[in-house]
């Protein structure tokens, strides 16, 4: 695959820390994203969390060309459901409780 010399950035993981899909509502709840500079040059690249197409965090990272990194993404849930979790064209789901 043939790399840009600008940034160019990919999501190629996202995981829901403790692996578990279920919480209670209250819980520290940790998303696990990997995302790699596909092009030359250090770019920065906000990562966007999203439940149910709502943004529900983001942060920004800053990565070197060809390199990849890992941003863990913490949030504590209100609200119970099931949700639809998105970063990127990544999803996992997430079962909220009381």
């Amino acid at each position: 695959i043939p790399t840009s010399a600008q940034a160019g950035f990919l999501i190629s993981h996202l995981e829901v820390g403790l692996g578990r899909e279920e919480v209670l509502v209250g819980d520290h709840v940790t998303f696990i994203v990997v995302v790699t500079n596909t092009g030359e040059q250090r770019g920065t690249y906000t990562v966007v969390l999203k439940f149910n197409d709502a943004i529900i965090k983001t942060q920004d990272v800053t990565i070197d060309g060809g390199r990849s990194s890992t941003v863990e993404l913490t949030i504590v849930p209100e609200k119970c459901n099931w949700y639809k979790v998105t970063a990127g064209q990544l999803t996992a789901r997430l079962g909220v409780f009381y």
